[in-house]
Parts: structure tokens; sequence; C-alpha cells
């Protein structure tokens, strides 16, 4: 009898271990389901899946690519499409010439509309979560000299870099400016191409100045990667940076049928 007892005993002690272990995994599964999404955990260098986040201009949904979870320490993002009005890379008079260091970037056009008229664009909860980040840019020494320099200056919205883009053969027109991202390490020439909403192909400007001239920049064009003067109109790509630990939900407001992220 006391044998029956002493097994008795046992499992029911093993029972209730049992028991135990299986509500601390719902416990924790529970807390895992609650827990906020944050932007870092989609980025295409973590996750190649779900690296698409919504956010809204003048009111409207638009779509961003999360390129990077470690741009500067930050995370990434590259507006999906281009924007619907080309513009030039740096206005200039009729007595502009090619001597007037038209490609560079930090007082261009272009820099200057990104951090003014389409940052306004922008819904107050997405400026709020963007950040104010160092890139790197050409400086003015490179154009009088064969060893290009760089600099670091702060910005909220940006174009990318050819080095970024991971754009090669190059070397002797451009500066190394910023870090490669894996995101374009193994695209042709045509795929790293980008469209409008409506999916018509155009050139975009990055912010590499192609120092063979000084008044041109490398564009990103619809088949091939090449160069064009700073006074002629093309698309824009804006970039910026935000927290990794900004939060992001799933909605199914945006697109019918369809959850999507988005920050709002």
């Amino acid at each position: 009898m006391k044998a029956v007892v002493e097994v008795g005993e046992k499992m029911m002690k093993k029972r209730i271990r049992i028991c135990a272990l299986c509500l601390a995994m719902i416990f924790i599964a529970g807390s895992c389901g609650d827990r906020e999404l944050t932007l870092e955990k989609i980025a295409y260098d973590k996750s190649a899946k779900d690296y698409t986040v919504y956010l809204k201009e003048n009111g409207e949904y638009v779509p961003y690519l999360v390129l990077s979870s470690d741009y500067n320490g930050n995370v990434l993002l590259l507006r999906k499409y281009l924007l619907p009005e080309n513009m030039q890379y740096k206005k200039h008079s009729e007595w502009w010439t090619r001597d007037e260091n038209g490609s560079y970037y930090e007082e261009s056009s272009v820099d200057d509309f990104l951090n003014t008229e389409f940052y306004d664009s922008l819904s107050p909860c997405t400026k709020d979560n963007i950040l104010e980040c160092e890139i790197e840019v050409t400086s003015k020494e490179s154009y009088q000299e064969d060893d290009f320099t760089t600099h670091y200056i702060p910005r909220k919205v940006f174009l990318l870099s050819a080095f970024e883009l991971y754009i090669g053969g190059m070397e002797y027109s451009t500066a190394e400016e910023g870090k490669r991202l894996k995101y374009f390490k193994k695209m042709m020439a045509a795929e790293k191409s980008a469209c409008l909403a409506d999916g018509k192909k155009l050139p975009y400007w990055t912010r590499t100045p192609f120092i063979y001239e000084t008044c041109t920049v490398v564009v990103v064009g619809t088949d091939v990667i090449g160069a064009s003067t700073a006074d002629l109109s093309l698309a824009v790509r804006p970039a910026f940076c935000m927290d990794k630990e900004t939060v992001i939900k799933k909605s199914g407001d945006v697109i019918t049928g369809e959850q999507v992220y988005v920050i709002e």
C-alpha cells in the first residue's frame, strides 16, 4: 500500500510541474504577442521579407522601404516611389556656367527642397519620428584635387549616395560617401531604377558629384547608371532615418484586403 501511495504522490507532483510549465509558456507567449513591434525588426538586413512601412505625406499613406537597421546607429528608410514632380539638382540664373560647382550637394536646390517643402509635407507623427543624422558628402576641395575628400553634414532628409547604392566603376570620378547598403548589393543597374506610383520609370538624382566636370551628378537611369548636368530636371527619391525603437502597427485601412505596417 505504501508503495502505491508513493507512486501516486510522484505522479501528482509530475502533473503539477507540467501544468506549471504550460501556464508559464502560455504567459510568455501572451507577453510576446502583446509586445510592440519596432521598425528595426522589419529592416531589410534583419528580415528581407516584410520591409515596407507606410507613412503619411500630404494626408495620404505612402510606402517606404526599411533598408537598414544600422545607418549611423538608426534605421534608414527610402521612399519606394519617386516624388511626382521632377526638379533641377541646382537651380541657376541665365548666367550659370559649368564652373559654379553646380553638383555640390550641400548647396544644391534639391537638398534645400527636401528639408523644407518636402519635410513640411509629412505628417506631424512622421516628422516627430525623423532624426537628424550625419551624412557623408563630397567636399568642395575635391573639385580641385585628385584625392577626393569628404565631410559630414547634419540632415533630416537626404538623397542616397552612389557608394551607398553599390554603384561601381566610378572610382576615378567620385568620392566614397557613406557605407554600402546590403539591399542594393546584388542588383544590376536596371534593378536600381525606380518609378512613379503609376509604374512609370524615370532617372533620379543621387547626392554624389561626378567630378569629371563641376556641374555633373551621378544619376540612376531607367536602365543604366550615368551622370547628368545639375540644371536638368530629374526625379527625386527621399531618404531619412528613424529611431530603432519606433513603434509600427499593422493596418487594413491602407490597401483594401491587405494588412500593412504603418507608423501613426
